[in-house]
């Protein structure tokens, strides 16, 4: 019979641990999908979207990091009802003629079911997928290596080399920050060739994103506002033991805090931290006693 379907096992506003149930048509869609004839692809009960090899292309990852793609790349499409032929209108007097074809009440992406515009979707179940079953089988089918996850002060270098290529194009200067660092005898030798050089007032846009952090750029924010800011995910903070004291909590979803917001004049002292020459540790009895 026409939109005739069934579906087992919703439990409303609960959120089930990963199972058998679940890993099952999830491993079964990412190996139909990375086998077939382009490797990725949107099908009629699943999608595979890889086309950029964004699973592999970064060679090792977190576990964190490799849930994240997964959720990033799949979708399920559950519950298949047959949609018999029928006709669209609307108020302009145009129609559609629809014809029958197998459709979906449900898809699962990002470890939640989602559905059709009449269910709340807090009556719908989550599903967590921080498994370590499935985080095995997904680093030995794509060969991906293990790694912690990245530092602060790592996504900060990663960042400041990104805000850098913008306010440095290799199009229109030759300075490259990084390098006049290594050169520059102090931070105002560095920072003063730096504005010289640097193209703000113009461009922007997102960053730098991995282990729950991610980035933007606002170079219209010219030197005294804030042109880099750099989010992570509060509860990734929390489970990793890392410090959100004093940190701004970002008002979107509240669900991430700022890790860092720069200005341009900012970006430029903590460049010259990272990049520059460190200095030697101070050697006190403790070391000597160790050695």
């Amino acid at each position: 019979m026409c939109g005739e379907s069934r579906m087992h096992g919703v439990n409303g506003g609960k959120i089930w641990r990963l199972s058998q149930r679940i890993t099952y048509p999830y491993k079964d869609a990412i190996v139909k999908g990375s086998t077939s004839e382009e490797g990725h692809g949107r099908f009629e009960e699943f999608w595979w979207d890889d086309s950029t090899k964004y699973m592999t292309r970064d060679g090792a990852l977190s576990d964190f990091e490799i849930i994240a793609r997964v959720k990033h790349l799949i979708r399920l499409y559950l519950v298949p009802y047959t949609r018999c032929f029928h006709v669209s209108t609307d108020n302009s007097y145009s129609f559609w003629e629809l014809e029958t074809k197998t459709d979906y009440r449900f898809w699962f992406d990002g470890g939640k079911i989602q559905g059709s515009s009449w269910l709340r979707s807090d009556e719908l179940p989550e599903y967590e997928l921080y498994d370590e079953e499935f985080i095995s089988w997904l680093r030995d089918y794509f060969h991906i290596e293990y790694k912690e996850v990245i530092s602060d002060d790592d996504v900060l270098r990663r960042s400041l080399e990104n805000l850098f290529a913008r306010a440095y194009r290799k199009d229109e200067t030759s300075f490259d920050p990084v390098e006049e660092i290594k050169k520059a005898k102090s931070f105002n030798e560095f920072k003063s060739k730096a504005l010289a050089h640097a193209k703000l007032g113009n461009g922007g846009g997102s960053g730098y994103s991995i282990d729950g952090f991610s980035t933007s750029y606002d170079l219209f924010a010219g030197r005294k506002g804030i042109v880099l800011t750099v989010r992570q995910l509060i509860q990734l903070r929390v489970q990793l033991n890392r410090s959100i004291d004093g940190m701004e909590v970002e008002s979107y979803d509240n669900q991430s805090v700022y890790v860092y917001k720069l200005t341009f004049d900012q970006a430029l002292e903590r460049a010259y931290e990272l990049f520059g020459p460190q200095k030697p540790k101070q050697l006190d009895l403790f070391d000597f006693l160790a050695a």
